[in-house]
Formats: structure tokens, sequence, C-alpha cells
């Protein structure tokens, strides 16, 4: 019998979704980011194994789980893979932004090319999630942070540049994004 998981790793995460929060394990190549999975468009559902949710009453068992990607609004790693040199993104600049997604306002680093804009990074619409690194992230259940994100396009309300204060912590986009909360 062929088992689709062999030779993936098991990544624990949170995904938040129109209706509530689901926990689990997301089976993903070792050779993909995350954001990359996600944004995998011939797969209209992302699958979640071992999940759980504190506040969504649904009536599933504890088999994997088929969520659809346009109710999912963002994805965090609850544990953060080992970095890894990519030479794809290196000379990439990190932009401060403010995203507003649904009741949570989320505040982190766009990634750009150089020369671009994360304005523009935004309008590039051929991946449905976009990642946000070094993130404060604040609703319903106060604040936390997050070393990243992947923030669903099509629930961003809007967005907005940030400007670092002079003499910030550039690796921080709020003064509250360097401590757990």
């Amino acid at each position: 019998m062929f088992d689709e998981n062999q030779g993936r790793e098991k990544r624990a995460v949170r995904i938040d979704t129109i209706d509530g929060p689901i926990e689990g394990c997301l089976h993903v190549s070792p050779q993909l980011r995350t954001l990359d999975d996600l944004n995998v468009v011939a797969r209209r559902f992302v699958t979640v194994h071992s999940h759980s949710s504190p506040t969504i009453q649904w009536n599933f068992g504890t088999g994997a789980l088929a969520i659809n990607k346009s109710s999912v609004l963002f994805v965090r790693e609850l544990v953060p893979p080992p970095l890894q040199a990519n030479s794809r993104f290196c000379n990439f600049t990190r932009s401060p932004i403010r995203v507003q997604v649904k009741d949570y306002e989320i505040e982190g680093f766009c990634h750009v090319p150089p020369g671009g804009a994360p304005m523009k990074r935004l309008e590039h619409g051929e991946h449905p999630f976009i990642s946000l690194t070094t993130v404060l992230l604040t609703g319903p259940d106060g604040q936390s942070t997050a070393p990243f994100l992947a923030v669903n396009r099509a629930h961003i309300s809007a967005v907005q540049q940030v400007d670092l204060e002079e003499g910030a912590d550039p690796d921080a986009v709020s003064s509250g994004a360097t401590s757990e909360a």
C-alpha cells in the first residue's frame, strides 16, 4: 500500500481559520519550506494530522483533517525549523509592514528583492500565502510573537508600511516583538 507521507517530515503548526484555531502536524517534504507547501496551487486543501482545537466544535474524529485553504487566515510553525541559508533569498531586503486580517493586527517583515517594494510584493497573486517574519500578532486572545507567519492574501483587509523609529532594533517591528507574550 502506498503511503503518501513517506519521506515527509512532520511540522507542528497552528492554523487560524475563519472558524477558529486548529493545531496539528503538516507532513511536508524536507526540501520545502512550510510556505512553499502551502502555496502549492494545485491543492485546494491543507491536510492536518493529529489535530485538536480548543474552540472549534466540529464533530470529526481523530483522523487527518482536510481544511479548505480559502478558510485559512494564517499559519504559524509551533516549532521553527533550523535556519538554512537559502541563496534564493539572501539578497532580499526586510521591509516592516502592518497587516489587518479579520480581528488580527499583524506586524512583521516582508522580504522583497533588491529595489522591490512590499506593497508591490503583495500584489503578486500567483501564490495564496505570503511570508512575514519576526511577527507581532495582536488579536482577540492578546499578543504573541512568531518567527514566521504564512498569511493568506485573500483575508488581508489592509496593509501599511511601517517606519522603524530611529535607533530601533532592526530585528523587531515593534517593541513587543522581542519577547514571548
